[in-house]
């Protein structure tokens, strides 16, 4: 599966919408303070998978309680503009 987001695309963050919403695409900062862009899934209220639009090449990955509580939303993906070549 092609990802969702390619080298050079452009994202637009609606930081309004930072609470978390099950199956919609995130900027988010993990706990190692990376800027990441990750659909979300919600197990229980203190558990979240980050999923990525290929997972072939990137693996679901969860993030238990206290892991979790140390990944700050900044906004959902609205609109993403992609240049094709």
């Amino acid at each position: 599966m092609l990802p969702t987001l390619c080298v050079g695309d452009l994202a637009l963050i609606d930081q309004e919408r930072a609470e978390w919403s099950e199956s919609e695409v995130f900027a988010l900062i993990d706990m190692d303070g990376a800027l990441r862009l990750k659909r979300i899934r919600i197990v229980a209220k203190k558990r979240l998978i980050l999923v990525s639009g290929n997972a072939k090449d990137h693996p679901s990955e969860p993030r238990f309680e206290a892991e979790a509580n140390r990944i700050r939303p900044l906004g959902r993906i609205v609109w993403l503009g992609h240049r094709w070549k």
